[in-house]
């Protein structure tokens, strides 16, 4: 015999964590919502691969601690969540908007200012230029010298901090998609 720990949990999950609005959709159609998902996927193969073991492996390999895993989405998912990250400072300098003049540029420092495509990323969805500044972590030294703690040691360093590695400015090409997809974010960040 042959069987599954997951088939229809799998699917489940995915309803649950993936498809609240075809839920709403499906409830008031008096619809079957996995019918209605039926009715989107695209009739070709994917190209992804998933191991479905959410809940272990049952036949042929009866592992109960084998775990799941989605091959494929690797560039998808990693550009995702740089836009997501940026798509969320979008909102906050938005909400600024309202108390501050306007951001004329900003100067990006720490672990995310050494990528270059993220740092477009953030261009594009800011609207607003980058400056990526050669020295890498100065959150902490900002904040002594802020504090006026180590004001002989941290002065001569401001103008080495202040040496830019890149600029970037928003591409105007993306500025249609980064709109509709700010506008996707508001309405579902209303729900």
């Amino acid at each position: 015999y042959a069987f599954s720990f997951t088939g229809g949990a799998t699917l489940k999950w995915f309803r649950d964590v993936f498809a609240q609005k075809e839920q709403e959709e499906a409830r008031q159609a008096q619809k079957n919502v996995y019918a209605l998902l039926d009715e989107r996927i695209p009739a070709s193969p994917t190209g992804l691969l998933v191991l479905p073991h959410f809940a272990g492996a049952a036949t042929p390999y009866m592992d109960t601690g084998s775990k799941a895993a989605i091959f494929g989405l690797t560039y998808d998912i990693y550009k995702a969540l740089m836009e997501g990250t940026s798509y969320e400072m979008r909102l906050n300098f938005d909400r600024l908007k309202r108390f501050v003049p306007p951001v004329e540029e900003i100067r990006a420092t720490g672990g995310g200012a050494s990528s270059d495509v993220w740092l477009q990323i953030k261009a594009d969805i800011l609207g607003t230029p980058l400056t990526a500044l050669s020295c890498g972590e100065i959150g902490a030294a900002g904040t002594a010298a802020v504090a006026g703690k180590v004001r002989l040691m941290i002065f001569p360093l401001c103008r080495r901090w202040r040496r830019c590695a890149g600029y970037f400015g928003p591409m105007k090409r993306n500025a249609a998609n980064i709109r509709r997809c700010i506008n996707n974010i508001q309405n579902c960040m209303r729900r």
